[in-house]
């Protein structure tokens, strides 16, 4: 998710291509910015001076810190959910799927360490609004989890989820994150063990 740099003098670039450059390194200092300080210490004078824009670029793009912070979320979770939906459209049984999604996961968050920490821990410090965007980012993993919410439903989705992140969450803060691919079998014990059992049960009843 690095932002590519302008090019010093002149250059073919057009006002659209500079303007996304422009964005894309704002987005990254904000992950930058919250990684170090917290959102709620992180100002828009932190933001534009790690991303070398002016103020009045960054008004241009975004209403104000809050609006970048939403912009830098939806740009980390769509990067993970990619990897993740890529890791599920190959071929193989729903354990080996779960696993490729951790792989594919952990691997991303190694990647981006500072944009793994904005959406999994610093979102929470946000305000109502990103919260309520968060909720919506983990109803959509349901597309991943397809399997558990038809056999089990809400209850059973929704606890391994937030188990998930909460090991997630308990990573990033630990600062562990350029590691935490290191956690990916206990990852996939947490989801298939369970549900294994749960299966078992149900087909001996």
């Amino acid at each position: 998710m690095d932002s590519n740099a302008l090019p010093r003098g002149r250059h073919d670039l057009t006002p659209e291509q500079v303007r996304e450059i422009q964005r894309g390194r704002l987005l990254s200092a904000m992950a930058d910015c919250v990684a170090d300080k917290g959102v709620v210490d992180t100002t828009v004078a932190d933001v534009i001076a790690r991303a070398g824009v002016s103020r009045r670029t960054f008004y241009e793009l975004f209403k104000d810190k809050n609006d970048c912070f939403d912009a830098a979320y939806r740009l980390g979770v769509t990067v993970l959910t990619d990897a993740i939906r890529e890791a599920q459209s190959e071929p193989g049984s729903w354990e080996e799927r779960v696993e490729r999604s951790f792989v594919a996961l952990t691997e991303v968050m190694a990647a981006n360490p500072s944009f793994s920490k904005l959406c999994i821990l610093e979102v929470w410090g946000a305000g109502a609004e990103a919260r309520a965007t968060h909720y919506e980012t983990i109803q959509g993993f349901r597309v991943f989890l397809k399997e558990i919410e038809d056999d089990f439903g809400d209850v059973v989705f929704f606890g391994l989820v937030g188990g998930i992140s909460s090991i997630l969450f308990r990573e990033i803060e630990a600062g562990r994150t350029e590691d935490i691919r290191r956690i990916v079998p206990g990852l996939v014990r947490f989801v298939t063990l369970p549900l294994a059992g749960l299966r078992a049960r149900e087909d001996n009843a």
